[in-house]
């Protein structure tokens, strides 16, 4: 048998068929125990929510149009994923975004790395201060997506042959 179980919380009364994709979806790719219950939801309360369902992770589904579309709080072992808006294509979407988050799919298989999984400040303390190759892996083809460019280095001549540099002023430079 296997260890750990990841719990799907409808605290939204959504139609369950959401939820239980995504558990499925989990269950079959990564061969792991996955549930689905009801349930409420608030940062206050997720936590012991967590705990006391015995999850090793938990996805909360809420319903709310005054909370954005996604909250995690990876050190304890939670993400909430609000499908409020969202089309009957769009929330199962949400809800398996979120629960590949809550189980890692931020994290880097490298002992050294800042980005290892962190339950306590005392397993911060214990990373390393930099990113490690894979999670600059997964950044760099999505920067662009996140709003960013990143810039390159050129020489002197290939600045002058597209505008970027100013002409040099004098014969020495």
């Amino acid at each position: 048998p296997g260890k750990g179980k990841l719990t799907f919380v409808n605290a939204a009364g959504v139609d369950n068929k959401h939820l239980e994709r995504a558990a499925s979806v989990m269950r079959n790719f990564l061969s792991i125990e996955t549930e689905v219950c009801a349930g409420s939801w608030s940062v206050e309360t997720a936590k012991k929510t967590v705990a006391d369902k015995k999850a090793t992770a938990m996805v909360f589904v809420v319903k709310d149009e005054k909370l954005p579309m996604s909250l995690a709080a990876l050190e304890d072992r939670w993400a909430m994923a609000n499908v409020a808006g969202l089309s009957d294509k769009a929330a199962p979407r949400q809800i398996l975004r979120m629960a590949a988050l809550v189980i890692g799919c931020a994290s880097s298989k490298y002992e050294s790395s800042l980005m290892r999984p962190s339950f306590s400040p005392a397993d911060l303390e214990k990373r390393g201060d930099n990113l490690t190759i894979d999670s600059l892996m997964a950044i760099l083809p999505n920067l662009e997506a996140h709003g960013f460019k990143p810039f390159q280095v050129i020489d002197y001549q290939s600045a002058l042959d597209e505008g970027i540099a100013p002409p040099p002023a004098n014969d020495e430079q």
